[in-house]
């Protein structure tokens, strides 16, 4: 699953002729809900990645509300969130995620959550894009300070130990 933040920051990254991780998604299931592609429309990234190359996950409001009583703290979270939530306890599945509150809420009921760094190092090793692009994108999100620096410098090792 992939939400907002991360896919603005995918954006980004294209726009700064970075890395156009576009035609990747591409080959995985993207799963998403219809509060995240009125987020996506909001933000206009519809533009930039389709939600229609999303596979859309079918969410009811009691579903939503049963899940905000087993786990009070997800009422923090905004609607959209609170529907990847959902989701990601229905899915065998990850969120791609640069939220760090979704991200830890995700990792405290048992399932995976991964930031967008975290899922460029997955795709080196897959052999689907390149340690360089990498690089360079960690370089931008240091300039920019997108993430901690010790993150970043966990990310760098990590890259690094690839062979």
């Amino acid at each position: 699953m992939l939400d907002t933040c991360a896919l603005n920051h995918i954006w980004e990254l294209h726009e700064n002729n970075l890395l156009d991780l576009r035609a990747i998604l591409l080959q995985f299931r993207i799963g998403i809900t219809k509060e995240i592609v009125k987020e996506w429309e909001n933000y206009d990234l519809v533009r930039f990645f389709s939600p229609s190359n999303c596979y859309l996950l079918p969410i009811l409001d009691q579903d939503i509300e049963k899940m905000n009583i087993r786990f009070p703290f997800f009422r923090d979270f905004d609607v959209a969130d609170q529907t990847l939530l959902w989701a990601l306890m229905q899915e065998s599945s990850v969120i791609i995620s640069d939220d760090g509150g979704l991200n830890a809420a995700a990792l405290s009921i048992g399932k995976k959550a991964i930031f967008l760094p975290d899922f460029c190092i997955f795709l080196v090793k897959e052999g689907l894009i390149s340690k360089n692009e990498v690089r360079k994108a960690l370089k931008f999100w240091e300039r920019v300070h997108r993430y901690r620096l010790s993150e970043i410098k966990r990310w760098r090792n990590s890259l690094n130990r690839i062979t």
